[in-house]
Parts: structure tokens; sequence; C-alpha cells
């Protein structure tokens, strides 16, 4: 294991930061996933760009923190009771896979209508478009289907911090949030 983050303070702000950058951006796709539901026909490709771009940071944050998170052992996890570090290997997992899975439906989804993925401006994978109704229609319910069960985790992953601040009262959600640091 890697000794970048060799003492629990350092640890704990690569933790936070990548935790809170990661929850934003998961927000903000979410957000402008809801308005695009609601979104008047004018609005809708100016809405669709964004979700998109969104949706591509959030999977490209994934993967920044997959990779930290591989290349650490948390000071925490060494003294913890393994139920509870799998329960939540298992949550960190579901957390990642799902934006991921949601991304890549939403992206074929695009896709299948017969257009083109928009990044910040950039189009790419266009080449891949094709016209397919009844594909994009149920790419388009995997997409809905896979947004519901992210919600969910999320809601589960927040339960659970709340559970460890106020029946362990084990300091993790202290922990987790950015004024912490200032505590040593």
């Amino acid at each position: 294991m890697s000794t970048l983050t060799d003492n629990s303070k350092r640890y704990g702000l690569v933790s936070q930061v990548l935790h809170w950058g990661v929850a934003a951006l998961m927000i903000a796709a979410y957000v402008s996933g809801e308005v695009l539901v609601v979104a008047t026909d004018d609005a809708k490709a100016g809405v669709m760009y964004w979700h998109a771009s969104l949706s591509v940071l959030v999977v490209g944050f994934f993967v920044v923190r997959a990779g930290w998170r591989i290349s650490q052992t948390s000071p925490d996890e060494l003294n913890q009771n393994k139920l509870m570090v799998l329960a939540h290997k298992l949550t960190v997992l579901a957390l990642y896979a799902l934006p991921v899975a949601l991304t890549v439906s939403g992206a074929l989804s695009m896709l299948a209508a017969g257009q083109a993925m928009g990044f910040f401006g950039l189009d790419f994978l266009a080449g891949w478009a094709i016209a397919d109704h009844e594909l994009s229609k149920l790419l388009e319910e995997t997409h809905i289907i896979l947004a519901h069960a992210v919600i969910t985790i999320f809601g589960l992953h927040t339960l659970a911090a709340l559970w460890h601040q106020f029946v362990k009262r084990d300091g993790v959600l202290a922990r987790m949030l950015p004024m912490s640091l200032d505590k040593s």
C-alpha cells in the first residue's frame, strides 16, 4: 500500500475531497436529469448536454477515487469489525458500479436514439449513433431504474452515516465533515 496518505489527517483530507467531490457531481447530474424530465422541447438539448457532461465527470471522478481507495488502507479499517468493513465495501462498490452503469445506459440510450454524446462541447461516439426507437426506450427505462437504485443506495449510505453518529457514536460522520480536519 502507498504511503501517500501515511497519516490519518492526510488520509482524511484526501478522503473528504474525493467523497464530497463525487457526491456533489452525482447530485448535480441527478438534478440535471430531473430538470430534463420536465424541460420543454426547446430546452431539452441544452439540459441533456449538461446532464451528459456531468455524468461523464462523475465516472471520471469515480475512476480517480477507486484508484486511490484501492491503493490506500484506511486507518480505521485496521481495527473495525470485519462484517462492518464488508458492508462498507459492498456499499462503496454499489456506489461506484451503479453510477457507471447509469452513465453507460444513458449514453447507449442516446446513441440508440440517433444522438451523439456531448461532453462540454465535444461530440464523441457520433459515428456509433443508430436509430432504434425500441432499443432506445428499453435503455432509457433501464437508465431510470438504475437512477432509482443509485438514489436508494445513496439514501442507505446516508442512513448508515447517521446510524454511526447517533447509535454507535463512533465519530464516522464527524470525520466525514470538512470542519473535522481542524481537530487533531
